[in-house]
């Protein structure tokens, strides 16, 4: 476990570089940032490491600043990495742009098992294309889409029943 809740990425980009390089060579096989001002020019360095690790399983992104953007840049890294399995999402201002972006991977990544969304920004437009991404997807066990602005809950519900994932809404 490399726990740096709070406390990386606050020197600037030679920080960062040497976190990069100590990632790729580590054998780590969870990651939490939880808490750390990543925001979204910083967060294109961390999808490049994910995309390149073949160790971590437990990615920890919560209350990072990343919004839409950040999101998207996880999103394409999770395209080719297979071995995350637990990815936590939790307040980062994620829309219904970075709920897009997530259905995408959902609908190719044969990996992630635990999704959490909490305390998003979420709407009932984005809750509708990661429903849509749960019927083509077989892997993912536990859906945390709390404390979002969906106001239509039935189709979601109904989908996660059917497919047996474990959702909090």
């Amino acid at each position: 476990l490399m726990d740096y809740t709070n406390r990386i990425l606050k020197n600037g980009s030679m920080q960062l570089q040497e976190f990069a390089i100590s990632v790729l060579t580590s054998k780590m096989k969870s990651l939490n940032l939880q808490g750390n001002p990543i925001g979204n020019e910083r967060v294109i360095s961390i999808g490049e490491m994910v995309k390149l690790n073949s160790s971590i399983y437990d990615l920890n992104l919560q209350d990072t600043l990343i919004g839409n953007e950040g999101v998207a840049c996880i999103v394409e890294a999770l395209k080719l990495n297979t071995t995350v399995k637990n990815l936590n999402l939790q307040g980062n201002k994620i829309g219904n742009e970075g709920a897009t972006s997530i259905a995408g991977v959902l609908n190719l990544n044969s990996t992630l098992e635990n999704l959490n969304l909490k305390n998003n920004q979420i709407e009932d437009q984005g809750a509708t294309s990661i429903v849509e991404a749960l019927k083509l997807n077989s892997t993912l066990k536990n859906l945390n889409i709390q404390d979002n602005k969906i106001q239509t809950r039935t189709s979601m519900e109904l989908i996660c029943k059917t497919k047996s994932i474990h959702l909090e809404l």
